[in-house]
């Protein structure tokens, strides 16, 4: 059976994500999110993502 990719992932190839969450769901999301969409993860902890009840992706624009 062969996997198929998200299809707009080529849009974030090679491209920095910062990943804004906490309790290190970071160690989940990064490695998938690095392997299905290209893209580089750096876990920022500093936000409190508890006031908003999610997880966010960033990518910033330079």
């Amino acid at each position: 059976m062969s996997k198929k990719k998200f299809k707009g992932a080529s849009i974030f190839k090679d491209r920095t994500v910062i990943l804004g969450t906490l309790h290190g769901k970071e160690k989940v999301i990064a490695p998938i999110s690095e392997r299905e969409l290209g893209v580089r993860c750096r876990a920022v902890s500093d936000l409190n993502t508890d006031d908003y009840g999610t997880f966010t992706l960033f990518f910033p624009t330079s």
